[in-house]
């Protein structure tokens, strides 16, 4: 019987240890301790199995062994055991200053390219007919349409200058030059040669390129525009986005499903909205599917084409935005543990766009009004993964095994993304008992350490040699 439960017990702390070394050196970093303790007091194993005993029962029920606290697969049981294998290194380490210059000039290359040439002058072309027909509307807010008809002469002059007449031929010089800086920063050696290369990119330096003046013309004229549609209508138009992906490991996809809703002021209803910037929200070269949802109806797909029709003119419109992109995931095998894990960081695009929303006020329908809507970052609510995959999450959530999967759904405001790490593809452990049982193995946590203790003292306990009967009686 006493062999049984040593083989038993050798067996779960074996088992242990396969699973995260770190458990195999705290148990016999016990059973050493128990050992040479056991020279100056002889009962000292039984007494500190006691003591663990006591501890964890007692400690159980005062609630000081809860479930431990959420840490990521790469963090070990002691801090200097943490992540240093190869494979959770970066593949291409690169200079810091380097790859922020690179990023930057990313940034900035997304912003100056944002708009086509055509999309421009649609924009201006629809200030410059509003002001045309301002005057109804010089009663109910005088200053407002004062401000509109001055910010789209100063539009109409700024167009009619010759650098930017052929609009497409100066977008196309600008990315040009955007993209000779970013080739040059690519083969940079420092990062004082990265900062030199990046001031070839400030406002000065590209004037002669820049689409900047329209830029800025246009957005005086949206805040005019706003201006008047508060004035008027009760308030302007505002979008908000929400973001759910669903990781597909047998295809190796992950699924993304935005929801913008257009939620429109009281005295404002929504003739049309470009589809452009909803379509730019997936990667490139993605395969967009568009549909959308006007005044509560049910969805229906968006038709082809650059604007969504809305009839009858609705005050708010939702519009879901979904795509497939490959999955790519980067493997977890920190130092003392011998299963490999995976990380998937999930983030939808967070590139800053507009769109473009003609409306019109209530009781005066002649008058269509050109709105510039900004597009927020889709905040990631919810994620789905395979049943029983998910060990770690890098935001507060709340997991939930459902019909279709574990969903993983967010308890904070609803970042732009999150990292999650995938416990391995194996139906040994995607399952409730190894589910329940990783935290404990992973985290570290006291409960764990006591229980390593109580195992320590009971192996000694049960494998204690048999004094020699003479020394017995003596």
């Amino acid at each position: 019987m006493k062999t049984a439960v040593v083989v038993t017990l050798l067996s779960v702390v074996l088992t242990a240890s396969a699973l995260d070394l770190g458990l195999g050196i705290l148990w016999v970093a016990a059973v050493v301790g128990l050992l040479a303790l056991r020279r100056r007091l002889r009962p000292a194993p039984a007494l500190a199995l006691l003591v663990a005993v006591g501890v964890l029962v007692g400690g159980g029920r005062l609630g000081w062994f809860g479930s431990p606290t959420p840490a990521s697969y790469a963090t070990g049981w002691i801090p200097v055991w943490g992540s240093s294998s190869p494979s959770a290194l970066p593949e291409n380490p690169t200079v810091p200053q380097i790859a922020a210059a690179r990023e930057q000039l990313a940034v900035q290359s997304r912003e100056e390219l944002r708009l086509t040439g055509l999309e421009i002058e649609q924009r201006a072309g629809a200030v410059v007919a509003l002001s045309r027909r301002i005057e109804p509307l010089r009663g109910d807010a005088p200053r407002e349409a004062v401000a509109i008809a001055a910010s789209a002469r100063r539009l109409a002059r700024t167009l009619s200058a010759p650098e930017f007449r052929d609009l497409e031929a100066r977008r196309a010089a600008v990315a040009a030059h955007l993209a000779e800086l970013d080739r040059r920063l690519s083969t940079a050696r420092d990062g004082a040669e990265a900062a030199s290369i990046l001031r070839e990119a400030d406002p000065v330096a590209m004037a002669q390129v820049s689409l900047r003046p329209v830029r800025d013309d246009l957005a005086s004229a949206g805040a005019a525009v706003d201006a008047i549609v508060q004035t008027i209508g009760g308030g302007v138009p505002m979008i908000t986005a929400t973001a759910t992906a669903r990781v597909e490991e047998a295809s190796g996809e992950i699924r993304w499903d935005i929801q913008y809703s257009v939620a429109g002021a009281p005295g404002v209803r929504l003739l049309r909205i470009e589809t452009r910037p909803f379509r730019n929200a997936a990667p490139s070269g993605a395969r967009v599917s568009l549909a959308y949802a006007a005044g509560g109806e049910t969805p229906r797909p968006a038709p082809a084409g650059a604007w969504l029709e809305l009839e009858p003119a609705p005050r708010g419109v939702t519009v879901a935005v979904t795509w497939s992109e490959p999955l790519a995931a980067r493997p977890i095998r920190p130092a003392l543990r011998t299963l490999t894990f995976n990380e998937i960081t999930l983030g939808a695009s967070a590139r800053t766009d507009d769109v473009l929303v003609p409306a019109v006020l209530d009781g005066r329908p002649g008058i269509e009004i050109p709105l510039i809507v900004r597009l927020p970052p889709p905040r990631l609510t919810r994620v789905t993964l395979p049943p029983h995959a998910l060990y770690f999450a890098s935001r507060p959530g709340r997991a939930t095994i459902r019909t279709d999967g574990e969903t993983w759904d967010s308890t904070d405001d609803g970042a732009p993304s999150v990292r999650v790490e995938l416990v391995p593809r194996s139906v040994f452990l995607r399952n409730p008992l190894f589910g329940s049982a990783a935290d404990y193995l992973y985290r570290p946590n006291p409960g764990t350490v006591v229980s390593a203790i109580a195992l320590a003292a009971l192996t000694l306990v049960l494998i204690r040699r048999p004094h020699p009967a003479d020394v017995a009686t003596r």
